[in-house]
């Protein structure tokens, strides 16, 4: 992964670039997993880019994610899959959720918006995650509004 942040611009506004290369999906459930009630059961990445503008109020930016075989887990409060869990699981991955991205070789890469209201008491590095799991949902599929709602979710 690289990353290239600008941190010191006294209004508090800035930019984050950053680039994943090919790895399991698996590995932003750490991220994802304790404050969101979804974990990613499986998938790929072959690359994702991100560049957000940050602000003291909010995230925006855009992600782009190539990536295959995605599925998500839905998780109860104690962060494992429940019986009712296992049928949203299945809703979710098959009507929300875009296994890969782009679904055909040659077809356009579905882009990801970046959204994310900032509480001031949470640090900026909340707000970072919150960007990038808003972006990642929604270029899974996960409608804009929702994704967004999701990744600000305590």
């Amino acid at each position: 992964m690289s990353l290239r942040a600008n941190l010191l611009d006294a209004s508090g506004r800035h930019t984050l670039q950053g680039e994943f290369g090919a790895a399991s999906l698996s590995m932003l459930n750490s991220m994802i997993v304790p404050t969101r009630g979804i974990a990613i059961r499986r998938g790929t990445v072959r690359r994702i880019r991100f560049q957000m503008q940050l602000d003291r109020t909010a995230a925006r930016g855009t992600m782009w994610g190539e990536y295959a075989d995605l599925k998500l887990q839905l998780l109860n409060q104690q962060e494992r899959p429940g019986v009712l869990h296992r049928v949203g699981t299945s809703l979710v991955n098959g009507i929300f959720i875009r296994d890969n991205n782009p679904r055909k070789p040659g077809q356009p890469l579905q882009t990801g918006i970046i959204a994310s209201s900032r509480e001031r008491r949470y640090s900026v590095f909340s707000l970072w995650r919150q960007g990038m799991v808003s972006g990642l949902l929604h270029s899974a599929g996960v409608p804009a509004g929702m994704a967004k709602k999701l990744s600000e979710a305590e």
